[in-house]
């Protein structure tokens, strides 16, 4: 009898060890392959990780600015997948192929959207659109040429011309403006200001 209780302690530990050991493979393989399979656990999953922290940092930076001070610098990645796109102060703006979602409310926003058109909701992986009113301005203009540099040096895919707004550049021109419409997977560094009551995106 003494002789099985002595082995029955040495036992226990090592099925608790062998416990933990499974339990910490278990959270391993879940984070190595929770993209493949759709799991969120350890940030792995192209759902966990559309731009929610540049895009909350590019909002508070556009409330933020002041008429007429110098323009602030900011980078941002669009996910794979993913758009980025900015909606004029009116109902129904269209730019591209994608219409102001009802969250935007008839103001300016920005949006980011898995569908060029900002219209699909993906409930399985728990994404869709996500926009962001920036009451103050009239308008989102980029500005600059036809498209935005990435970081990579590729085409950013900006969108079109603005048919209403245009833009100052710094030697006096009047610009085309352009409304803002990126498609993932890109990076890139810009400038945003605020003039007249309208939000510029630069580079």
């Amino acid at each position: 009898m003494r002789k099985n209780k002595r082995g029955a302690a040495p036992t226990s530990l090592l099925m608790a060890i062998g416990y933990a050991l499974g339990f910490i493979l278990f959270v391993l393989i879940l984070q190595i392959a929770g993209g493949k399979v759709g799991l969120t656990i350890g940030g792995t999953a192209e759902a966990a990780t559309a731009i929610d922290r540049g895009f909350a940092d590019l909002t508070k930076k556009a409330e933020e600015l002041e008429d007429s001070k110098p323009p602030v610098d900011f980078a941002l990645t669009v996910d794979k997948d993913f758009f980025l796109v900015s909606f004029n102060k009116a109902p129904d703006v269209k730019n591209g192929n994608a219409v102001s979602p009802p969250e935007c409310n008839g103001v300016s926003c920005l949006c980011v959207c898995i569908d060029d058109k900002c219209e699909d909701i993906d409930v399985q992986k728990n994404r869709g659109r996500d926009c962001r009113p920036i009451y103050q301005y009239n308008a989102i203009i980029a500005e600059g040429d036809d498209s935005f540099k990435c970081n990579d040096g590729s085409e950013c895919n900006r969108g079109g011309k603005h048919t209403s707004y245009k833009y100052v550049d710094e030697s006096g021109s009047v610009s085309d403006g352009y409304y803002f419409y990126i498609k993932g997977e890109k990076t890139f560094s810009a400038k945003i200001r605020k003039s007249s009551s309208n939000l510029y995106i630069g580079q």
